[in-house]
């Protein structure tokens, strides 16, 4: 509930940056064409998105180490199975789930909590057509040349919605578990 309510507030204030971006679009247009940068008139929204990116990063980290650790403790001592992250894994991945959300939502929280700060961007299509997309920037950089500089905000949507997909699936392998295991001690000897 939490992640949720994170997500939540974090696409309240994503709206207003879009809106902030449209309702300045002459001022941009300049800033684009003269190689500036575009300064938010709200400074405040600039660190209400950053605090969000932080608490979706530790939020969504948390719920996917706590639910490891539930399952992998409740399979060792109901199931007497030893569960490991990979054969967690492996169950999605047999349930048709891409989990390179994973590996991403860990690199994620390693660089931000340990090596360095986010910043954010606005990279805007050349067609001038579509709302501009947020890059979360990885350090300090002069230009958005190189991808690995940057993680772009659907990169943060494919790591909410893997997150949200696994839970799905973790509880309907674990329920499946559960009724196989009654079963099992149900049945006459």
């Amino acid at each position: 509930m939490i992640l949720r309510t994170v997500v939540r507030r974090f696409d309240s204030d994503y709206e207003r940056l879009l809106k902030l971006a449209d309702d300045d679009a002459e001022r941009i247009k300049v800033n684009r064409d003269t190689g500036t940068v575009w300064s938010l008139s709200e400074d405040r929204l600039t660190y209400e998105l950053l605090a969000g990116i932080d608490a979706f990063i530790f939020e969504a980290r948390s719920t996917y180490e706590i639910l490891g650790k539930f399952l992998v403790t409740f399979c060792r001592i109901i199931f007497a199975q030893a569960l490991t992250e990979e054969t967690l894994k492996g169950i999605l991945r047999e349930e048709g789930l891409d989990v390179a959300w994973a590996t991403l939502l860990h690199d994620e929280r390693i660089l931000f909590f340990h090596q360095t700060a986010p910043w954010l961007a606005l990279m805007f299509d050349d067609a001038r057509s579509a709302s501009p997309e947020l890059l979360i920037v990885r350090g300090n950089v002069k230009t958005l040349d190189d991808p690995e500089s940057f993680m772009r905000l659907s990169d943060y949507n494919r790591i909410y919605s893997g997150l949200a997909s696994a839970l799905d699936k973790l509880q309907k392998y674990l329920v499946a578990r559960i009724r196989d295991f009654e079963k099992a001690i149900a049945a006459p000897a």
